[in-house]
C-alpha cells in the first residue's frame, strides 16, 4: 500500500496524517463534530506547506502511541476502534501540546461578551454555564463568545480572549428547565437519557449575536445554578485579604485540573466498539514549563480580573451579573 496524507486545521494548528489506510478520510468526515468538540474547529485541508506535527498511523494489532523527533505515531487495531472516540483524543492532546507551547490556555468554560470586555462563567458538570450564558445573551444582548472552549492569553499583562466555539450545547433535561418552547423546538423529546442527551443550538436560531473578534476580559464568575436555594449568593475574591484567598484555592484548582488533564491524556477514557475501555495508554505530553506556565496564569487570571463566586437562581443570578458587568 502508498502512503497517503491527509492535511488538517485543528484550531488554528496544521497537522498532516500520514497513513496507508484508505478508510481514515472518511472516517473523519463521519465523525467531523467529535473532532470539533475536543478541538475547537476542525476541517480537512487542501495540500499545505505549512505542517505543525506530523502524526502517522498505523493498522496494527498491538496499541501504541509513540513521539519521535518529527511527530507522532499511533498504532492500533482499527477493527476495534472504528466507532470510538480514541482518534478525536489523540488530536486533541496534540492540539493541546501545540497550544500550551504558545502560551494559549484552553479553559472549560462560557464566554461573553458586553462593551468592551468578556467574561468566563466555570462550573462544576451541570452546574449551568451554558445555560448562564444563553440567558445573558438573550436578557441582556450580550454577544456569546464560548459555549463550553475558550481559548486565553496574556497578551501585554492582559488576560485575552481569543476565541471559542460558539454553538450552544445543552443537555436536555436542562434545556426543558430553561425554556420549554426552545426545548421542544431542538430536542427529541422522546429521548430516554435526557441527562446525557445534547440540543445542538445555533445562537441566531435563539436571537443572540456572537462575537468573534479578540476582547479583553474583566470578569471571571465560577456558578452554580441550585433551585434550592431562596435567591442567589455573592461572594467576591479580594486578592488584599490574605486570611480569605485560601478559600479561593478549590476554584482554582477546578480550573488547574482542567487545563492539566488536557495535555496529559487523563480526562477522557478510550472506549472501543464493544462498550469496554480500550487497552492504550496515552502518554502525557506535559513538562515542567508548561506546568509552571498554568499555574502562573491562573494565578494572573486571578489577580487581572473581578472574580465571584454565585449560587443560587438564574433569574437572581443574571440580574446580578448583568449589573456587575454594566459597571464599567
Amino acid at each position: 500500500m502508498n502512503e497517503k496524507e491527509l492535511y488538517i486545521k485543528a484550531d488554528i494548528f496544521h497537522i498532516k496524517l500520514i497513513t496507508e489506510s484508505d478508510f481514515i478520510r472518511q472516517y473523519i468526515l463521519d465523525n467531523i463534530s467529535e473532532f470539533e468538540r475536543l478541538t475547537i474547529n476542525f476541517e480537512l485541508e487542501e495540500k499545505s506547506d505549512k505542517v505543525d506535527t506530523i502524526l502517522q498511523y498505523k493498522n496494527k494489532e498491538n496499541y501504541n502511541f509513540i513521539c519521535t523527533e518529527s511527530g507522532y505515531v499511533f498504532e492500533c487495531p482499527w477493527q476495534e476502534i472504528n466507532n470510538s472516540t480514541i482518534f478525536p483524543m489523540i488530536f486533541r492532546l496534540l492540539v493541546e501540546v501545540m497550544r500550551q507551547s504558545i502560551n494559549e490556555i484552553k479553559v472549560h468554560a462560557s464566554a461573553i461578551t458586553k462593551g468592551k470586555y468578556s467574561s468566563l462563567f466555570f462550573a462544576p458538570s451541570e452546574g449551568g454555564k451554558t445555560t448562564t450564558a444563553m440567558a445573558m445573551c438573550q436578557k441582556y444582548q450580550c454577544l456569546l463568545k464560548a459555549n463550553d472552549a475558550a481559548v486565553v492569553k496574556f497578551i501585554n499583562e492582559k488576560p485575552v480572549l481569543l476565541r471559542g466555539d460558539n454553538i450552544f450545547k445543552v443537555r436536555a433535561n436542562s434545556l426543558k428547565k430553561y425554556s420549554q418552547e426552545i426545548f421542544e423546538k431542538n430536542m427529541n423529546t422522546d429521548t430516554d437519557t435526557p441527562w446525557l442527551d445534547k440540543a445542538k443550538i445555533k445562537p441566531e436560531d435563539i436571537g443572540v449575536k456572537t462575537n468573534n473578534e479578540t476582547s479583553e476580559i474583566k470578569y471571571v464568575f465560577f456558578i452554580k445554578l441550585d433551585t434550592m436555594i431562596d435567591g442567589c449568593t455573592v461572594k467576591k475574591y479580594d486578592k488584599c485579604n490574605i486570611m480569605e484567598t485560601d478559600d479561593w484555592f478549590k476554584p482554582k484548582m477546578q480550573i488547574y485540573q482542567n487545563i492539566s488533564g488536557t495535555i496529559k491524556g487523563a480526562d477522557l477514557i478510550p472506549v472501543g466498539n464493544n462498550g469496554k475501555i480500550l487497552p492504550i495508554y496515552l502518554p502525557s505530553l506535559d513538562n515542567n514549563i508548561l506546568s509552571a506556565e498554568r499555574i502562573s496564569f491562573i494565578n494572573n487570571l486571578f489577580d487581572r480580573c473581578e472574580v465571584y463566586q454565585l449560587r443560587g437562581q438564574l433569574d437572581e443570578m443574571t440580574n446580578i451579573i448583568k449589573k456587575i458587568i454594566s459597571e464599567e
